[in-house]
């Protein structure tokens, strides 16, 4: 099974910074404390990425863009998209905290509702740095958003521009759109 670029969210134009490009998998997959969203198992039937980087709308074409959203599809047999969700919730339980380029970061799981069969909303947050890698006294955060569609699993893995916080309004926006380009495909 081949998982066509339809089935992969399009930003709306106000939105949209660069068109949306093929990425590795592995590249397009988060990770916190180690691979909890990398395999799907055995059960997996095909999987593909594509990244959308974004812009807050009415921005000038100049501006530097907010950031970029990974997403990810699984699709498996039988009972295989739940089994991943199943075993996901558990790896991010084991995993509230980790440290990446030597910061904390913690990460808040609650379930994402309204969309799909299941999901599962993360939020990270981290000490903000600047861009010369100072720390600000604020905090950064983005998110990750997971939601089961029939027999397919999507991953949104937002991520702010050079280390700064995601916008989740447009996730949140992006990760509904993704849910009914995904179902529109299936059907």
């Amino acid at each position: 099974m081949t998982i066509p670029t339809s089935a992969f969210v399009e930003l709306p134009a106000e939105l949209r910074k660069s068109p949306r490009r093929t990425t590795p998998v592995e590249e397009a997959l988060p990770t916190l404390c180690g691979n909890e969203f990398g395999t799907g198992g055995r059960q997996v039937t095909a999987s593909a990425a594509m990244t959308v980087t974004y812009q807050t709308a009415g921005e000038p074409a100049s501006n530097v863009p907010q950031g970029m959203i990974h997403q990810t599809i699984f699709t498996f047999d039988g009972a295989g998209a739940s089994a991943y969700l199943d075993r996901l919730r558990t790896a991010v339980q084991a995993c509230p905290s980790y440290e990446q380029a030597g910061n904390r970061v913690t990460v808040k799981s609650e379930v994402l509702t309204g969309v799909g069969g299941e999901g599962l909303l993360l939020t990270r947050t981290w000490p903000e740095t600047s861009l010369n890698g100072e720390r600000t006294g604020g905090t950064a955060s983005s998110q990750i958003a997971v939601a089961r569609v029939d027999s397919a699993v999507t991953v949104f893995n937002d991520q702010g521009w050079e280390g700064t916080s995601g916008n989740p309004a447009i996730l949140d926006r992006v990760v509904r759109d993704g849910v009914r380009a995904i179902d529109a495909w299936q059907r």
